[in-house]
């Protein structure tokens, strides 16, 4: 369980860390084997608990990150150098001419994610954290099929769910990722 101490850092459970730190190593392709239940289920708890483990899991599916950035950012979310991080590595994906999508790690979360979703007893918060983050993982990759279709089934179980909704109007107004449009 994830725990915002008093001076606003971020406590995890060992068994989030260290499926984190097996999210990395899998992105990263540091292994190919699968991830054990055990592994999947703290990820996920992790990723459904806190805002800025998804995006830094995000980040690090696109673009990839240090393990050290990606711990970092997570024990301190509201400090000054982590949302200048996270927003300057979000804003590549739609500022930066030279960005070049790493699309062995995007394949990688999207297969680590589809496998989280055939795990049994999923919360609907963990469901709905899987399908956005699938959608807006498709939607990088340009795959609209499958980032709508992802959207609309983390909508189905929270309409207000925010990374859907903006996979979601992206795809309504035909807006593509920056690296698409070369």
């Amino acid at each position: 369980m994830v725990t915002i101490n008093s001076d606003h850092t971020v406590t995890l459970l060992i068994g989030e860390v260290e499926a984190l730190v097996a999210f990395h190593n899998y992105l990263a392709g540091f292994t190919t084997k699968g991830l054990d239940e055990n592994t999947l289920r703290y990820g996920i708890q992790a990723l459904s608990s806190l805002l800025i483990v998804r995006d830094m899991f995000l980040i690090d599916s696109f673009h990839g990150c240090t393990m050290q950035d990606f711990l970092d950012n997570v024990e301190h979310p509201f400090a000054e150098k982590t949302v200048h991080y996270v927003r300057s590595s979000l804003d590549l994906v739609f500022r930066d001419d030279n960005f070049t999508l790493d699309t062995r790690r995007i394949h990688r979360a999207i297969a680590l994610l589809t496998t989280m979703l055939e795990l049994k007893g999923l919360s609907q918060r963990e469901t709905v954290t899987v399908y956005g983050t699938l959608s807006y993982l498709y939607w990088l990759k340009n795959d609209t099929t499958n980032a709508r279709i992802t959207a609309q089934k983390a909508l189905t179980i929270d309409e207000k769910y925010g990374l859907a909704r903006i996979t979601t109007t992206a795809l309504l107004h035909h807006i593509t990722p920056h690296w698409c449009q070369k």
